[in-house]
C-alpha cells in the first residue's frame, strides 16, 4: 500500500541522498504533490533546476511568516494577512 502525502518539506543538503535527488525521485512517479526546498546555500542553478521541477525553494533561516505565505502560494493554506511583509515571499 502506499500512502498520500499532501506536501514534501525536506533540506537541500543532507547526507546521502539530498533535497534535489528526494525532489528528482518524487517527481519521476508523482508530478503532483507540492515541495518546499530549505537551504542556506541554494544558488541561481539550483533555484532554476527546483523551480523547473515544481518546487519552491525557502532560504533558511525563514519565519512562519515566510513558511504560511509559500504555504498558500501551494494552495495549502489561507493567504496571510496583509501585514506580511514582502520579504516574507517565497524565492
Amino acid at each position: 500500500d502506499q500512502i498520500g502525502v499532501d506536501l514534501v518539506v525536506t533540506d537541500l543538503r543532507m547526507p546521502g541522498l539530498d533535497g534535489m535527488a528526494v525532489l528528482e525521485r518524487l517527481r519521476a512517479n508523482d508530478a503532483a504533490t507540492p515541495v518546499i526546498l530549505i537551504s542556506a546555500f541554494a544558488d541561481r542553478e539550483v533555484f532554476t533546476e527546483a523551480t523547473r521541477l515544481g518546487a519552491g525553494i525557502l532560504d533558511k533561516p525563514f519565519g512562519l511568516d515566510r513558511l504560511r505565505v509559500a504555504l498558500a502560494e501551494l494552495g495549502l493554506a489561507d493567504p496571510p494577512p496583509p501585514s506580511v511583509p514582502p520579504q516574507a515571499r517565497w524565492t
